[in-house]
């Protein structure tokens, strides 16, 4: 009960705080999702003999890759419609939809008690109600799991703040932003929306620490972080769907060229992981001290969004660092 009201604050705390196609991807009746029968009529759910043995099996799910852990939960605990299939499949209905009211109210009719319906600004999108992925693979598509004999709910995410602190609203979080300079090691590039065709996209780009070490003499592992989000615009606003994505280019360190090539289908965002030197501990000029030095990166991207009709091209540096 004291985080469900601590997500109620939140939600009331922002609201204070924030204040025609060319091409089409799937052609379809817009008639064809009306009258659909809710998702949440089917209360099949797993049951567990204690909270333990639930925590086990999101410990061991989590584990397995994203694209088998249906195959792997109807292996051990048999059939059930889960709350991420549920959205699986919203996202796939999505990419039906058109502009018209009966195509997006039919949409929500079927998907509105399973999963969140954002109405912030323009962003009409459908999300995930369980911030823990796994956690949502495990329960029925209206939040349920059974544990020692009592049914429990799992949803928690309540409102739209709550999205956007965990990185997968279309608008980022306005109550904790933080302006960056560029020779931070965390600064990253952002692309900002690319709208064409009833559809938008956006690329950003940074370093992400794998292994911190309060000791300035050691070296910190990195990686690099590419995200890929779309869009589509609907009778209201834009939602997220699931589309395909062809990422082709390059990115340099230390002269170091590395080939990128990415084909992938499913919802936004499209998140890629590439490796990074160490930053490397430097010592400082005339001062008896080290700081870590994170190299130059130089990206130079290419993509082939099935929204759009003519690839996209994306150069940017991100600068040195250092930490």
């Amino acid at each position: 009960m004291k985080i469900k009201n601590l997500f109620i604050t939140l939600c009331v705390l922002t609201l204070f705080s924030c204040s025609n196609n060319s091409i089409d991807e799937v052609t379809v009746d817009s008639t064809s999702l009306n009258h659909a029968e809710s998702v949440c009529s089917d209360t099949t759910m797993l049951d567990f003999a204690s909270e333990s043995d639930f925590q086990n099996a999101v410990d061991e799910l989590s584990t397995v890759d994203e694209q088998n852990r249906s195959e792997f939960i109807k292996m051990h605990f048999g059939n059930m419609v889960s709350l991420k299939d549920t959205y699986d499949e919203a996202m796939s209905a999505a990419e039906l939809l058109d502009e018209s009211s009966v195509s997006y109210e039919s949409f929500k009719n079927k998907y509105g008690k399973a999963l969140y319906f954002a109405n912030y600004k323009d962003d009409y999108g459908v999300y995930l109600p369980v911030s823990n992925k796994v956690v949502a693979s495990l329960v029925n598509a209206n939040g349920d799991v059974r544990i020692n004999g009592n049914v429990k709910n799992m949803k928690d995410i309540f409102c739209y703040a709550q999205l956007q602190q965990l990185g997968i609203a279309m608008y980022d979080y306005c109550g904790s932003h933080v302006t960056r300079s560029a020779a931070d090691v965390t600064a990253e590039y952002d692309s900002d929306w690319y709208h064409e065709n009833g559809k938008k996209i956006r690329v950003k780009c940074g370093r992400q620490i794998l292994i911190d070490s309060k000791i300035l003499t050691t070296p910190v592992s990195m990686r690099m972080h590419i995200e890929i989000s779309f869009r589509k615009k609907t009778w209201l606003g834009w939602t997220n769907y699931s589309s395909n994505i062809e990422l082709t280019g390059t990115y340099s360190v230390a002269n170091v060229k590395t080939a990128i090539h990415e084909d992938k289908t499913a919802d936004s965002s499209h998140d890629y992981y590439y490796g990074l030197p160490n930053a490397m501990p430097v010592k400082m000029d005339n001062l008896n001290s080290y700081m870590r030095l994170a190299l130059p990166i130089s990206v130079d991207l290419k993509i082939d969004y099935r929204g759009i009709p003519h690839e996209l091209d994306y150069q940017f540096t991100l600068p040195a660092a250092y930490m």
